[in-house]
């Protein structure tokens, strides 16, 4: 695909987010390596982040800046790092040098924030006595997967579950009480991990509660993102789902989800450049139900279903395109094997669409 309008249509952006309709799909993976690489060589990005658990992806920042062995796979998060594509992507950031990496999303796919206490153990002003008791609670409900995580987190007592929000908060207030003493990077690293901790515990309380239009987790994302943004002036291409990166809410049924988009575009404004990825026929990996299955679900390669007349992937075809709030690009977007409806010229400032996956 020519990819020669990436130049204009990320021009001054600070933020370029590259989404896809679905994870682990080879024809995505492709052509979104092609987009990395060439927005690190004719636009000079330098620092790539990632929907993947921000304790983990500190492995693959230090592997980009030359630690030595092998691609860190296990620093991504939800099977990525398991693709040749990303590999090789990664392989040759590294081998150019000067980029960073930064995962921006909650530990261990919402499944553990152990990760992130691995972290938080580097604190100088940690308390040894809290983090041990926090690690306690914390591995009641570990598992490696999010839905017998959130089960097990479900079947553990009120006061058990109140006692690690309560001791979370103590020691997030006793970091930032003494931080003026720590200013080492790797001590606002640590902090900022416990961060992702207290907020990987408020998003499984909110999920208990039963209150899902409170997204705890795009906040999540988008406080790393912030954090992030703060700390250098460098130019940043964000990787995520489609429904992430847009820059309107997720509307489902009678709930609105405000999504990492969403607080990007409020937040960097118009340096935040979405541009969405999906195609116009193909396959596609999708998520299916299984009770039975370890992790709760099991994933399926499926054909896509024809994009109807009102659909991006129909109105604009394949191809790069630059959108305009008053573009008319269609009133959905495939989402795994279905669409979403969604005003696609108001999620994002381009479309790429593949002529097949």
């Amino acid at each position: 695909m020519n990819l020669a309008a990436l130049t204009a249509i990320t021009d001054g952006a600070r933020v370029v987010a590259i989404g896809e309709t679905a994870h682990h799909v080879p024809g995505y993976l492709r052509l979104r390596r092609e987009m990395v690489e060439f927005l690190v060589q004719k636009a000079g990005f330098t620092v790539v982040a990632m929907e993947s658990g921000f304790p983990e992806g500190l492995a693959l920042d230090a592997w980009l800046s030359g630690a030595p062995g092998p691609f860190p796979a296990s620093a991504l998060t939800y099977g990525f790092g398991a693709h040749a594509e990303t590999r090789a992507l990664f392989e040759w950031l590294r081998s150019i040098g000067g980029i960073r990496y930064h995962g921006v999303d909650l530990p261990a796919g919402l499944a553990s924030m152990l990760p992130a206490l691995d972290v938080v153990t580097t604190h100088p002003a940690s308390s040894i006595d809290a983090l041990s008791e926090i690690r306690r609670l914390a591995t009641m409900y570990a598992r490696p997967d999010t839905i017998p995580a959130f089960a097990a987190y479900a079947a553990m007592s009120q006061t058990d579950r109140d006692h690690l929000t309560v001791l979370l908060s103590c020691l997030a207030a006793r970091l930032d009480a003494l931080g003026p003493l720590h200013p080492a990077p790797g001590n606002a690293t640590a902090r900022h991990a416990l961060q992702m901790a207290v907020l990987l515990d408020q998003q499984l309380r909110t999920q208990l509660a039963g209150d899902p239009a409170v997204n705890v987790r795009d906040h999540a994302m988008a406080t790393t993102m912030s954090w992030l943004l703060s700390r250098t002036d460098a130019r940043v291409i964000l990787i995520a789902a489609n429904s992430h990166i847009q820059r309107v809410p997720v509307v489902a049924g009678p709930y609105t989800f405000p999504v990492l988009g969403q607080h990007l575009a409020a937040s960097v404004g118009p340096s935040y450049v979405s541009i969405g990825m999906t195609t116009a026929t193909g396959t596609t990996v999708t998520r299916r139900a299984a009770p039975d299955h370890p992790a709760g679900f099991e994933t399926a390669v499926v054909d896509l279903p024809p994009a109807p007349e009102d659909s991006a992937e129909a109105i604009l075809g394949p191809g790069l395109h630059r959108l305009s709030p008053s573009s008319p690009a269609g009133a959905r977007i495939r989402s795994l094997d279905n669409f979403a409806e969604v005003t696609v010229a108001a999620a994002f400032d381009a479309v790429v669409c593949l002529p097949a996956t």
